[in-house]
């Protein structure tokens, strides 16, 4: 019985020793005061999306196919140790050539300096990114808009109206005393309040969101949503915008 007391003695004398070390150790204090989640949230959250380099090329034709026919007469890339990665249309018959790196600056140069090309060839414009603020009382006026949001919201402090700009605004379908506004900015505020979520107005906490201008429905010819979203009655022209007559009527056309 001795023997095994002391046994038990050692056991429980070596655990609260083991449980002293544990506790203290600095390898265990870093583990809980920074867990491995935080690391990968706080990485993961300064990742910026990276964008192709890219210009546009426009030549005077009638057809999208005419201008890429025109385009490869114009530049080879035989003898260079990279090609387009990819090359999409866009509107008024141009086509946007997107590179993997930085190499569209020599094939730009190239094509820039052949006076006699069919074609001609810019950077392409990035457009800035768009936000929708939802829910806004009528009480607010459109043109005070920016400067109550930058004065009142903290996170925008650093911010001014050069960064963000009122774009336009749409009533509510649900509310006269209600509308949406949609405001142009530069991608860091943007992402400052898109993360918010709900920004401060006034006596208000609106609805923030990112807004896509290529979203439009053709009924109402408003942006932002589609047919099963739409509380317009009016069908209107898609060429004047008119909600008398149709684009087959339209006086203008």
């Amino acid at each position: 019985m001795k023997i095994l007391q002391c046994n038990l003695d050692r056991s429980k004398h070596s655990l609260k020793e083991f449980s002293t070390y544990f506790i203290n150790s600095e390898h265990n204090v870093a583990l809980v005061s920074e867990p491995y989640t935080s690391k990968g949230i706080e990485v993961g959250a300064v990742r910026a999306l990276a964008r192709s380099p890219s210009f546009t090329i426009s030549c005077p034709t009638k057809s999208r196919r005419e201008v890429v026919e025109a385009f490869k007469k114009s530049i080879s890339f035989r003898d260079c140790t990279y090609a387009p990665a990819r090359v999409p249309p866009v509107s008024n018959n141009k086509i946007r050539v997107e590179f993997d790196t930085q190499a569209h600056d020599d094939a730009l140069i190239k094509l820039r300096s052949k006076p006699d090309a069919p074609v001609t060839a810019e950077l392409a414009r990035k457009l800035k990114p768009m936000i929708l603020l939802k829910r806004i009382s009528s009480d607010m006026a459109p043109k005070d808009l920016v400067s109550t949001l930058l004065c009142q919201n903290p996170q925008l402090h650093t911010y001014s109206d050069t960064d963000i700009t009122f774009r336009f605004k749409r009533g509510n379908n649900r509310s006269t005393h209600l509308y949406k506004a949609v405001l142009v900015a530069n991608p860091a505020t943007w992402k400052i309040i898109v993360d918010m979520g709900r920004v401060c107005l006034d006596f208000q906490k609106v609805h923030a969101e990112d807004f896509s201008p290529f979203l439009e429905y053709q009924k109402c010819l408003n942006f932002g949503h589609v047919k099963k979203h739409c509380r317009t009655e009016a069908t209107r022209c898609s060429h004047c915008a008119s909600d008398t007559h149709l684009q087959d009527q339209c006086p203008t056309t």
